[in-house]
């Protein structure tokens, strides 16, 4: 007796051709594709970490540069020059030195990619091995007259790493000596020709009659340009207006603000007869982030509250500049 066992084959065409593999054009194109991706990506995650590196870099040198600027700049400004330095509309001094407010002597240089100050025993650098400052240079408004000259201080300054020695921060502020009476040397101003009261020292006229101590005037506002970025091109004179009100104006109009006035900061300031107020003028010495504080004062006397902007200058050295406004 025989038995039989049944035997099955079974052979599916579908079941063959899935287990079929991938051909080599087919991995070639999948390595191609994923190698493409992963370069892309990792350009864009090598561009990010150097940008947040460069940014981490330009806020050391920014801090840095502010920091030494606001040392000089309230020493020098309580001290006395004893020869002024170079006139801004020739040259910068590569150093300054005048008698602090104890009387001892001060030189501010810059020695190799530091600014240091020298007193006469231990020179003491300013800014660290972080930055390296490829500039400082010190002028004056009017080297011919010490006490109503306006210092300005000038500074470049870049990361020490040699990656970024082309992202150079340039920083410009000007000094107004303490008790110099500098305001009155424009007319309108404080202390000056037609102008209200000034600082001790700065001479001026009396009060305008009618303000009195039973009659305290409230304080005007002074209206600054507003924090801006400006492209100008090597040589160009920016004017930015500035101005100020008076609350008292609507219940007496002989009471109104009667000058507004840089306290701090590059450049100078003038009146401008067309639009009733005052301009802000300043040339660019590069590009960089400066600083000018700006205050008011009324014909009562009463100063208003000074407010300071920031403004950053793109300065592009292949433009011409335009021509100087007409009169």
């Amino acid at each position: 007796m025989f038995r039989v066992t049944p035997h099955l084959s079974y052979h599916s065409p579908r079941y063959s051709a899935s287990k079929k593999g991938y051909t080599l054009v087919e991995l070639l194109v999948a390595i191609g594709v994923f190698v493409v991706v992963i370069t892309i990506l990792s350009g864009g995650l090598v561009n990010g970490l150097r940008s947040y590196e460069q940014g981490v870099a330009m806020m050391s040198v920014n801090n840095k540069g502010f920091s030494a600027l606001e040392t000089m700049k309230r020493e020098i400004e309580s001290g006395t020059l004893s020869v002024a330095p170079s006139d801004c509309k020739i040259s910068l001094d590569s150093s300054l030195s005048f008698d602090n407010s104890d009387q001892t002597p001060i030189t501010y240089s810059l020695d190799n990619g530091k600014v240091i100050r020298d007193d006469g025993t231990t020179p003491q650098p300013l800014t660290d091995e972080s930055v390296f400052v490829t500039s400082l240079g010190f002028c004056a408004s009017d080297p011919s007259n010490l006490n109503l000259s306006r210092v300005t201080i000038s500074l470049n300054l870049r990361p020490q790493r040699e990656k970024f020695k082309a992202s150079l921060s340039h920083f410009q502020v000007s000094v107004v000596k303490e008790g110099s009476g500098i305001a009155s040397a424009y007319p309108g101003s404080p202390g000056g020709p037609g102008g209200p009261p000034g600082p001790p020292g700065g001479g001026g006229n009396p009060p305008p009659v009618g303000c009195s101590s039973n009659h305290p005037p409230n304080t005007p506002t002074v209206l600054i340009p507003p924090d801006q970025t400006l492209n100008v091109c090597l040589g160009e004179t920016v004017y930015l207006p500035f101005n100020g009100t008076d609350p008292d104006t609507a219940t007496d109009p002989a009471e109104k603000v009667a000058s507004c006035y840089m306290l701090d900061g590059p450049g100078h300031f003038n009146p401008d007869p067309a639009s009733n107020g005052w301009l802000w003028i300043i040339t660019p010495l590069g590009s960089g982030i400066v600083q000018a504080t700006f205050e008011c004062i009324d014909t009562c006397g009463a100063t208003s509250t000074y407010k300071t902007g920031t403004y950053t200058f793109i300065v592009n050295p292949n433009c011409a500049p335009p021509p100087p406004p007409g009169p």
